[in-house]
């Protein structure tokens, strides 16, 4: 039960990472949605893929996590950070415009 969340995160992830990055290329709206928004979903997929296999080698092996090589996971970080700021940016320009 330890490692519930973690083994839970392993199976979750990859599914909706692979799901993030199916809608990108199947849904109408998506194909021509923002560029911000398609590659701040790309990279929230890549990173959602990073995460998991860090910690299926966390779980797996029972060593913490080196993140001294390329840290994957920070991936989803920025796609969620890329899409919050393209709102943001979204937010402005259409109170700017109805002021």
């Amino acid at each position: 039960m330890e490692n519930f969340h973690l083994w839970l995160t392993v199976i979750l992830d990859p599914i909706a990472g692979t799901v993030i990055l199916i809608a990108l290329l199947i849904n109408p709206w998506l194909k021509v949605a923002p560029l911000w928004h398609r590659l701040g979903m790309t990279l929230a997929a890549a990173g959602l893929d990073g995460q998991t296999f860090r910690n299926y080698v966390a779980l797996t092996t029972g060593m913490a996590p080196r993140d001294s090589e390329i840290p994957w996971w920070v991936l989803k970080d920025l796609g969620l950070v890329l899409l919050a700021f393209h709102f943001l940016f979204l937010c402005l320009r259409k109170c700017k415009e109805a002021g």
